[in-house]
């Protein structure tokens, strides 16, 4: 049997739980990877293609490929059913991956369902799916500054209009349009 890896659910409200990603290389396979330790591994829920929030709103489970409708999302879920849920979110990174290089074009969920094989016979090695999982990884970084950031109360946003009357802001609006002026002007 595969091994699967293990993901850390996600607390109280805060959004859907990160997927932790398997880390390797195209030289080892998920069979090569150590046991899971703490936790046993959550298998993806069969009949829901998105599972319901905090507020009553649905909240997908899953990073999903942006080219896919949510017919095909709510099919791809069905497909995942029963695995472990950080195993199934590193094969719809593959996925979106490959479909970012131009390798899957036509048919991603017939694509999806040979990558579901080839991790239930333990064949499947993260590849693309690396590449994707950082790039969220960024993200999810970049936009919890940016939440603590305007959690600060000494926080100011900069916009194109100073908020208020101060020197500075007012410099900083004049030079812009000074600077806007003069490309206008080039042109």
């Amino acid at each position: 049997a595969p091994v699967t890896p293990v993901g850390t659910p996600g607390q109280g409200c805060q959004g859907p739980p990160d997927a932790h990603v398997i880390p390797g290389t195209t030289k080892r396979s998920l069979n090569e990877l150590p046991p899971p330790q703490q936790q046993e591994p959550r298998p993806v829920a069969p009949a829901e293609p998105a599972s319901t929030g905090c507020g009553g709103e649905h909240v997908s489970e899953f990073e999903y490929p942006r080219e896919l409708s949510a017919a095909e999302r709510a099919e791809a879920q069905k497909r995942l059913a029963g695995l472990d849920e950080a195993l199934a979110q590193q094969l719809l990174d593959e996925l979106a991956g490959r479909m970012e290089a131009g390798a899957v074009q036509v048919a991603p969920l017939a694509y999806l369902r040979g990558l579901i094989d080839r991790a239930r016979r333990g064949a499947f090695t993260p590849e693309a799916a690396l590449r994707v999982s950082d790039k969220r990884a960024r993200r999810r970084r970049s936009e919890a500054i940016l939440r603590q950031a305007e959690s600060d109360p000494g926080f100011v946003r900069i916009t194109d209009e100073p908020s208020d009357e101060s020197s500075l802001a007012r410099r900083l609006a004049d030079i812009r349009s000074r600077s806007k002026r003069d490309r206008e002007d080039g042109q």
